[in-house]
């Protein structure tokens, strides 16, 4: 199963560390009790890994919500699509509450659904209802674009994947057949890594259309591709095939053709 990151920003948490869970990974700020408690849990199981083990983290943000938005990135890089499988499904946050800065930027990882606790909250990623009206299956894949196309703006490699079936193929606007997710993410990785030479895209949905029974669906619409700059370089129209899964909608293939280049 996907796993739950626990993220413990509480300084001095060291009494209460050993009761989390044993099989699910916890990064934990770096205090002289929690590093002692730590260190000890390590001594006691030596087999566990950063999939199922503790991780100390240093900071020297100002805020607990600072402290936890520092470590997004690297719990992304390390429990994500390139490092578990399948990635990590939501975040339990010990030591702070869901601020509006702090729930904007969990959002960049589609870390969307927010759960109150005693001790912190919960953050993890949307379930879908595949026995919704037409509409709102309509607007879940338009929620679903916008999402991807500001993890791209973001350069977030994860939220671009969240949409992709394991099937995933696509052709891109020079005519180049992509047969893989994993080769798709892998123009994106290349880009994200480049950013200056990068160029940043966005797809904008004129129609949605719903099959009947609700296991389908297609969109059309119109491309940009930008610069670092803001600069427009290339434009074009997109075809889209949505396929209902387990997960909720996801993207079973899509065709790009360049309309205009700069």
């Amino acid at each position: 199963m996907p796993a739950i990151v626990f993220i413990v920003v509480d300084h001095d948490y060291a009494a209460r560390l050993a009761d989390l869970p044993t099989d699910e990974p916890v990064w934990i700020v770096d205090t002289p009790t929690n590093r002692a408690m730590t260190k000890k849990l390590w001594a006691e199981s030596p087999n566990r890994t950063h999939l199922n083990g503790i991780t100390l983290f240093t900071s020297t943000a100002a805020s607990a919500e600072d402290c936890v938005i520092h470590q997004l990135e690297p719990i992304d890089l390390h429990h994500g699509i390139y490092s578990a499988d399948p990635p990590y499904a939501g975040l339990q946050i010990i030591g702070t509450q869901p601020t509006d800065r702090l729930t904007v930027e969990l959002a960049a990882f589609d870390l969307t659904e927010i759960t109150i606790t005693d001790s912190g909250f919960r953050a993890t990623r949307p379930t879908y209802n595949t026995f919704m009206p037409p509409e709102d299956h309509e607007q879940t894949i338009r929620q679903a674009r916008a999402h991807s196309n500001r993890s791209i703006a973001r350069r977030n490699l994860l939220g671009v994947g969240s949409s992709l079936a394991d099937d995933f193929v696509a052709i891109i606007g020079d005519g180049t057949f992509v047969p893989t997710r994993a080769a798709y993410l892998k123009l994106f990785k290349f880009g994200f890594d480049n950013p200056k030479a990068s160029l940043t895209y966005e797809r904008i949905p004129d129609t949605i259309q719903i099959a009947t029974p609700p296991n389908q669906a297609a969109e059309l619409g119109t491309w940009i591709a930008t610069t670092v700059t803001g600069t427009v370089t290339h434009t074009g129209t997109y075809a889209a095939m949505w396929r209902q899964t387990p997960a909720g909608w996801q993207l079973r293939s899509e065709l790009y053709i360049t309309l205009t280049e700069a």
